[in-house]
């Protein structure tokens, strides 16, 4: 089934919206949840002229300082009838435009779905080197909102959150095989290199890169999950690094020489400021929970595997910087009301970065 443009609510929420929290909070209410199928998967895919677009708006946007407006004007033309760029508050963010409307649903939704990336809008605004994502924020309920709040209130450099449910094309990606007991979606950001954000984070690691490097003090790539209720139920907070429970990867989480890579600070103080909660790592010997974000394709580029080989080859110890950061947590910590002690989790774990004006 199709489903025809709904011009009656443009412009949509996103070019309303008068701060950063309700932005994220609008993006979120329009992540497409209707039921694509392969001709209505197809007629939303970027062409091959928008990604090229896309990313170098992405590449723009990092680099701005004080004026959103100029890459707004500057949009390219492919980009123009569904996106826009916007400065919102203290922020510059990269926003859809256009909507459809889901009958079945009874909602209106993104006609493309391809998410949000925000930045600040000046340099010196940014304290911290951190790329924070939420790949499943309606999957993974409340993540993307969490994401949002850990971004404003740490000084992050960017924030990315998927527009699309990875349930939406239920056609198995052939990027990550399923197993009998997990089936990987085309609209599945983490596992399937067709969506853009694949795409941004290609541009955020060599943007990364050639400002100097992700060095751990400072700066990681963190990526917020949600779990089921029923999965790892001992577990408030799992985090990874993209490296799972083979011997060379629990000797990694345990090698003396990595205590204090950004997994590791964020568990501690994690623990600190959840004193009743678990924060356990796949090197911890009282969990075994299977989440170890070992197949996530995004994790698999910053830890060293090459874009064209991100689908069948996983990242290694002697690759793996701990510059990714894959946290699953259970309801309790994505719940509002524990959203600024998350904020003081990664504030205590990670060094501000010097800003030198140019």
């Amino acid at each position: 089934m199709s489903f025809p443009l709904d011009q009656s609510l443009s412009p949509s929420c996103t070019t309303l919206s008068s701060d950063l929290q309700s932005l994220v909070s609008c993006h979120v209410s329009l992540v497409i949840k209707r039921e694509l199928n392969s001709l209505t998967y197809a007629s939303i895919q970027p062409t091959p002229p928008q990604r090229q677009a896309w990313s170098e708006t992405i590449q723009a946007l990092l680099d701005v300082d004080g004026n959103c407006s100029t890459i707004s004007q500057n949009l390219h033309e492919s980009l123009k009838s569904s996106y826009t760029v916007l400065e919102v508050g203290e922020f510059c963010a990269l926003v859809e435009t256009s909507t459809v409307y889901n009958c079945a649903g009874n909602k209106n939704e993104y006609e493309k779905g391809w998410g949000i990336f925000i930045v600040p809008a000046r340099k010196d605004h940014t304290k911290k080197s951190l790329h924070i994502s939420a790949p499943h924020p309606t999957d993974d309920a409340l993540t993307g909102e969490q994401a949002g709040h850990v971004f404003e209130k740490t000084g992050a450099k960017s924030l990315y959150i998927a527009g699309r449910a990875r349930t939406a094309f239920r056609k198995q990606t052939n990027c990550i095989a399923s197993t009998p007991s997990t089936a990987y979606w085309k609209t599945d950001p983490a596992h399937d290199n067709e969506e853009m954000m694949f795409d941004t984070y290609k541009v955020i690691l060599d943007w990364q890169n050639a400002e100097g490097g992700c060095s751990a003090e400072s700066c990681a790539y963190i990526q917020l999950h949600g779990k089921g209720g029923k999965t790892c139920v001992t577990d408030q907070a799992f985090m990874s690094s993209g490296l799972g429970r083979e011997s060379g990867g629990v000797m990694w989480y345990k090698d003396p020489l990595h205590a204090t890579l950004p997994i590791h600070r964020l568990s501690k103080h994690f623990i600190s400021y959840f004193p009743t909660w678990n924060a356990t790592l796949p090197s911890s010997p009282h969990s075994d929970c299977p989440l170890t974000a070992s197949k996530n394709i995004v994790g698999r580029l910053i830890n060293g595997v090459p874009e064209d080989e991100v689908c069948s080859q996983a990242a290694t110890a002697n690759t793996t910087k701990g510059a990714f950061v894959h946290i699953e947590q259970s309801i309790e910590p994505r719940m509002i009301e524990y959203w600024d002690t998350w904020v003081k989790v990664v504030l205590d774990s990670f060094d501000d970065i010097p800003y030198e004006s140019s």
